[in-house]
């Protein structure tokens, strides 16, 4: 199971470096490579994505931009707090950092206003 776990997370990135490679060539439109962002930060800070990006050393096979998302967002991780589930503003608080350094990382203040628009017309983690 580690081992498809592994080659799924491989595939993942790969479809992540692709989708930054079509934004910076202006292939995707802003408010597409933005919905993107969110998942970077899903599989980044998910529980065992370290151990492949990190312990593996899965970030050596990629671009530079796609190993400072991830590095930004493994370290959000870790510096969660063990309270982290329980207080409402967190998880939000978080992605609206995460979004903003994207759109640093990227040079793509679209990324940043796409998520303040869609985080003042709703809650970001409810469903439409």
């Amino acid at each position: 199971m580690r081992e498809k776990a592994y080659w799924f997370v491989c595939q993942v990135l790969n479809l992540f470096e692709i989708i930054i490679s079509y934004r910076k060539d202006h292939v995707v439109p802003d408010d597409v490579f933005a919905t993107w962002v969110s998942w970077f930060h899903e599989l980044g800070t998910s529980k065992r994505f370290e151990r492949f990006w990190i312990d593996e050393e899965l970030w050596s096979h990629y671009k530079g931009e796609l190993q400072q998302i991830l590095n930004l967002a493994t370290g959000l991780a870790r510096k969660r707090e063990e309270d982290f589930a329980s207080v409402e503003s967190s998880y939000d608080d978080e992605l609206k950092a995460f979004h903003d350094q994207v759109a640093t990382i990227m040079k793509d203040p679209s990324i940043k206003e796409h998520f303040d628009k869609r985080r003042a017309t709703q809650h970001v983690g409810a469903p439409q």
